[in-house]
């Protein structure tokens, strides 16, 4: 993709004040914030429905959700993801049906649809990962969103180690533990 998703790109480059402010306005916890903005990037709509996780996650609140609804960032954010979907959408199986008209028509991908294929670039990753930490004789865990290891990892070699084995670029973010510093 060579389009520059600016949302996109400030969300992941500040993504803890990002979070901290919408749960600050919003007068819910960062953890819910967390939440809800994974569920957009899988299809979550947002809306006064007990049917959507979204209002589910926010208790119904009603202004909560029109808030939701009118935050500039959100909706750019939206947009943004909106895009990156319209570009990952094509590599996906898609089922047909016969319409009224007796036309072929492909169905819209739903949000299981995009957890399953999230779930599976996210291990395409992992186990390229994997295949790095244990090539370079590192000793590691898996933990819930990434890993930790015994040394600190060169992250420009194991993103260049990822994009050459799956096509992906991606950047990691590094954190060092009290031990390490104090060893």
């Amino acid at each position: 993709m060579d389009l520059y998703l600016s949302a996109l790109n400030v969300y992941l480059t500040h993504k803890t004040q990002i979070r901290q402010q919408l749960a600050e306005e919003m007068e819910v916890d960062v953890k819910t914030i967390k939440i809800i903005i994974n569920a957009l990037f899988c299809g979550a709509r947002i809306g006064l429905n007990p049917d959507f996780a979204i209002s589910q996650l926010l208790n119904n609140d009603a202004a909560r959700i029109e808030y939701l609804k009118q935050n500039n960032f959100i909706n750019e954010l939206r947009g943004d993801i909106k895009t990156c979907w319209d570009y990952i959408t094509p590599t996906m199986y898609r089922t047909s049906i016969i319409d009224k008209n007796n036309k072929s028509r492909l169905l819209p991908i739903n949000s299981k649809q995009k957890w399953a294929r999230y779930f599976d670039l996210e291990r395409t990753i992992l186990n390229s990962v994997v295949n790095y930490l244990t090539s370079h004789q590192y000793h590691y865990f898996l933990e819930h969103d990434g890993w930790a290891c015994d040394h600190l990892i060169l992250v420009n070699d194991l993103s260049d180690y990822v994009f050459e084995q799956t096509g992906y670029r991606v950047v990691f973010e590094q954190e060092q533990s009290l031990s390490d510093v104090c060893e």
